[in-house]
């Protein structure tokens, strides 16, 4: 990875806020630029400096930050005064900082930065993490080819017998024993109708006959996740929920045939939405279309309605229309999407259906 390429993606982004620096603190962004795990620390990224300020606890490994950086061990108390102080010393006037700070500290470090104009910056960082480089897909990658063989694993141990609780207990080893650093998510395993929940906590019962299971789980390697949700089917299934589960396939191609470099991702949403929607079942898809995946498993951009992102290579993201029916069940699809220059890939394509 090019650190010093992501500070100056950083930059010019905070130039057009008319900031001197940008004061990181949300422990992702700060691993996304010094390429290490600092939880509690924080980093200021600026035109003639970059610090990392930190505690001793992580004094050794922020050692191993990149030349640019200073470093600044502080002690458990007095953080607000270390910052003002290397504020000041380091010429800054305009300070921005990340809404991620509590209401507290950012009003603390006001009182402490007095002459100094400070104000809230939103998603700068993310907005440049939004761009995958390519070592960042090869680790995607890698997350998903972990992912699909729990998947496969999953399914072969799948039966009538079978528990929630411990095919999602089966999933996470999985994760481990391909080399995965654990899962991106506590990973989702409901029987029918308890599907018909988005986000349901997987319990100790068992799938039962003439059921379908839905399956919502990714993998995290070396930070960066995967997401991916399929449904499978036990026994005989009613004609109804085959027919909800193909007008949800057919949604998603609905939205795939939109995907280019340059539109805006509400466009993407909406061809999904209202093919659910003229198939009579607007009412029962309740949420976005899809998210950003990366070192966050929902991260930019926003595939949404309300959504202002404009879709372009590097991207990577879900797509997973989804219909739930109270009392009767839910089915959601989810597959990942790189954005390239000359289209799109379904990174996931190749995880049966």
């Amino acid at each position: 990875m090019d650190l010093t390429k992501r500070i100056d993606r950083v930059l010019k982004v905070l130039e057009r806020t008319g900031a001197d620096a940008l004061l990181v603190a949300k422990p992702v962004n700060i691993r996304y630029l010094t390429g290490l795990r600092l939880d509690g620390s924080k980093v200021i990224i600026g035109r003639k400096k970059c610090r990392i300020i930190t505690s001793f606890l992580y004094k050794e490994t922020a050692k191993a930050a990149p030349a640019k950086y200073r470093l600044t061990v502080q002690d458990s108390d007095g953080e607000e005064e270390v910052l003002a102080k290397i504020i000041k010393d380091d010429g800054i006037k305009n300070l921005a900082f990340e809404n991620s700070m509590s209401f507290n500290a950012a009003v603390t470090l006001r009182k402490r930065c007095r002459g100094i104009h400070t104000q809230p910056a939103c998603g700068i960082v993310e907005s440049v993490r939004a761009l995958k480089e390519e070592n960042e897909i090869r680790k995607i990658r890698h997350a998903v080819r972990i992912t699909k063989a729990a998947f496969e694993t999953a399914k072969k141990k799948l039966n009538t017998k079978s528990r929630e609780s411990e095919l999602v207990n089966l999933i996470k080893r999985e994760f481990l024993r391909m080399g995965g650093d654990g899962p991106a998510f506590e990973p989702i395993v409901a029987g029918q109708p308890s599907a018909c929940q988005p986000h349901y906590f997987s319990k100790a019962k068992k799938i039962g006959i003439n059921n379908s299971v839905l399956i919502d789980m990714g993998a995290n390697f070396r930070g960066y996740n995967s997401d991916l949700t399929r449904v499978v089917s036990l026994g005989r299934i009613s004609s109804k929920f085959k027919y909800i589960y193909s007008v949800v396939r057919d949604a998603q191609k609905s939205a795939l045939e939109s995907l280019r470099p340059g539109i805006k991702a509400c466009k993407v949403d909406n061809k999904a939405r209202k093919y659910i929607e003229k198939k009579g079942f607007g009412r029962y898809f309740g949420h976005a279309l899809g998210h950003g995946v990366g070192l966050e498993i929902h991260e930019k951009p926003v595939i949404s309605g309300k959504s202002k992102d404009v879709l372009k290579p590097g991207m990577v993201f879900t797509i997973e229309p989804g219909i739930y029916i109270p009392g009767f069940g839910g089915v959601r699809i989810e597959d990942m999407i790189l954005v390239k220059k000359g289209g799109y890939e379904v990174i996931t394509d190749d995880i049966d259906k």
